[in-house]
């Protein structure tokens, strides 16, 4: 229920704090294609229900996996940037990076991010 209502998949303590994580794991660019997109993300800001996206759920962290390492993302922080990049855009619509895209017949609103353009305030790299 967490998972789908509010966004995170597990939390735990670190220095004497309680985190909750939502986990996202490593999409293959193509169904086809062995390989996995390490380069961009999709970022969910309404769900398919037009229910809040997993953006602006419950978790203090977003994990993203990837081949060689994790992605960490603080959860508020990524939403104001994301934001902030769309609205740069002019919250054009498509399938570009950091375009809003909704699919036919969907209510869902997503965009695409670089990973290589989060600051390092936003996000940061663990190897695997």
């Amino acid at each position: 229920d967490q998972d789908i209502h509010e966004h995170w998949d597990m939390e735990g303590n670190f220095n004497g704090n309680r985190y909750k994580f939502d986990i996202k794991t490593s999409k293959r660019i193509d169904p086809n294609f062995e390989h996995h997109n390490n380069h961009s993300f999709w970022v969910e800001g309404t769900s398919v229900n037009g229910d809040k996206g997993w953006v602006k759920g419950n978790a203090d962290y977003i994990v993203f996996e990837r081949a060689y390492d994790w992605c960490i993302a603080d959860r508020k922080k990524l939403f104001d940037w994301v934001v902030k990049k769309l609205d740069e855009n002019g919250f054009k619509k498509g399938k570009g990076h950091y375009e809003v895209y909704q699919r036919h017949n969907r209510k869902d609103k997503v965009t695409y991010v670089k990973y290589s353009d989060l600051p390092s305030d936003v996000a940061f790299f663990v190897e695997k």
